[in-house]
């Protein structure tokens, strides 16, 4: 089977393809910065959707950019 990434490049981005239900059985790298609880919910999220793996460019500690 092969592997689909998708790209988001904000945070609305991401909501979007989970609102549509464009992730399922996908792999989602977001571009920006993303705070732990952030990304402790996009996770959650993703997988609610059927999604694969989340990865993102940086991940920071809430509050630090």
């Amino acid at each position: 089977m092969e592997k689909i990434t998708l790209i988001c490049n904000s945070m609305q981005s991401f909501m979007d393809l989970c609102e549509n239900n464009l992730v399922q059985s996908c792999f989602v790298h977001c571009t920006f910065i993303v705070g732990i609880s952030d990304f402790k919910w996009m996770e959650r999220e993703l997988k609610s959707k059927n999604g694969n793996e989340l990865s993102v460019r940086k991940l920071v500690k809430d509050g630090v950019n």
